[in-house]
Order: structure tokens, then C-alpha cells, then sequence
């Protein structure tokens, strides 16, 4: 069962340790994409849907495999090999570099300073059309990782071996949603005059995101930008 350990260790390297606890099926399934023998691909299914990954992290290979035969009906010899291979799979060398990757893209994400690029698009109408667009471009720094955890908490949940490009594509995207509606704010701001969108980015989005960043613990710096309207 080599080469279905070392998938499992992929796995696991890839999504952090509870993956295959937490979906069995996925897990399954990347099983079968890696060619992993059918009769072992499901007795990995079988096992994990019965706790298999969690008891390895407390169980002897003998009580493991007694376990195997009670819930899930294998024979001592299947019984035996799937207990080794969960041994294999949560050894100490590899729970220990488990441990050491789990926040490690946050820690790196941290590290870095990230290119920030926005385009952004509303109408204002008034007897007519506006068609706006805007675009914005900065440099990020985290200042503060307390508060810029917040932000990437959600995707260091789904998976804490979430690389720092997983998780600036987080902070980047909930950033580029506030964009968007400071945009939707700064067009639709007067219900008879249209937006002057020259005044945009060195101006009201240039502020917008300076407070954006620092209520969430980072830095901006080199924004440029500009805006633009046309009439129909």
C-alpha cells in the first residue's frame, strides 16, 4: 500500500490533517484520480467513514486493526494492512511537519508585501446614462497580524495548510468587494448631479481603502488610479 500512503500524505500535505476525517468521499475520490488500486481506494472509504484517522493519532496498530474488524467487517489480514498504513500515514515525522504547516501561508502571507489591482464599473442616470469605471492599484503590508487574521481566518479554517497566495486571494477579494461598493456610494451619491470620476481615486478611493487597511491591520502604499465616465 506505498503508493496509496504517500496520496494520503499528499492529501493531508495539501489540506491539512482533518481533511480526510472531514470528507471521506473527496478524499475517495482523489484516490481513484491518483490510479490508487480500487480494492484499497475503498477500504480507505470505508475505514475513514468509520473514525479511521482519528483513532491512528491514539490507537496501537493492534488495537486499530481489532476496530477495522468489529466496524467495518474486514478480515484480520485487510484489518491489518489498513491499520499499518494509517500508522504510516500519521507517523511522528509527519504530524510533526503537519504541525509546522499549519499557519505557515499566513505566517509567509505576513512576510510579503502584495500587488493589489481593482477595476470596478456603476451607472448614474438621470434622463439619461453615466457609465463609470474605475481602477485602483496599491501595494499591501500587513501592520497588524491580530487584525489581518480576522480576514483570513474563514480560508486557515477550510484548510490550515492554505498557502499565502490562498490567502491573500481571501483578502484581496473581500477588499475588492468593499471597492466595489464605495464605488456603487461615490456614483450614486447625488440624485441630480453625475459622479466627477477624475475626483475618484486620488481622492474618495484613495481614502476608502487607506481605512479599509488600517481597520484590518494593513498597510497601503503607491495607489494609483483613475476613473472615468461617458454620457449617453
Amino acid at each position: 500500500m506505498e503508493s496509496t500512503e504517500k496520496v494520503l500524505v499528499g492529501i493531508i500535505d495539501a489540506n491539512g490533517p482533518d481533511y480526510i476525517s472531514d470528507k471521506p468521499y473527496e478524499t475517495y475520490k482523489q484516490l481513484q484520480k491518483a490510479k490508487v488500486p480500487a480494492v484499497e481506494a475503498r477500504l480507505v472509504l470505508i475505514t475513514l467513514t468509520a473514525g479511521a484517522a482519528k483513532k491512528a493519532l491514539t490507537q496501537p496498530a493492534e488495537s486499530l486493526s481489532r476496530s477495522f474488524q468489529r466496524s467495518c467487517a474486514l478480515t484480520r489480514r485487510a484489518a491489518d494492512d489498513m491499520a499499518a498504513l494509517y500508522k504510516a500515514v500519521f507517523s511522528e515525522h509527519n504530524r510533526r511537519r503537519w504541525d509546522e504547516a499549519t499557519g505557515a501561508g499566513f505566517r509567509e502571507f505576513c512576510d510579503r508585501t502584495w500587488p493589489f489591482q481593482w477595476e470596478g464599473s456603476a451607472s448614474w442616470s438621470d434622463n439619461g446614462s453615466d457609465d463609470c469605471w474605475a481602477d485602483l492599484q496599491a501595494e499591501l503590508k500587513v501592520t497588524d497580524p491580530e487584525k489581518a487574521y480576522v480576514l483570513a481566518e474563514p480560508a486557515l479554517q477550510e484548510n490550515p495548510h492554505a498557502s499565502a497566495e490562498t490567502v491573500f486571494k481571501a483578502v484581496r477579494d473581500d477588499l475588492a468587494l468593499q471597492m466595489e461598493q464605495s464605488l456603487d456610494e461615490y456614483v450614486h451619491g447625488d440624485d441630480y448631479y453625475g459622479p466627477v470620476m477624475e475626483d475618484f481615486v486620488p481622492e474618495y478611493a484613495a481614502y476608502e481603502l487607506t481605512d479599509y487597511c488600517t481597520a484590518h491591520g494593513l498597510a497601503a502604499d503607491n495607489i494609483t488610479g483613475s476613473g472615468s465616465a461617458e454620457w449617453d
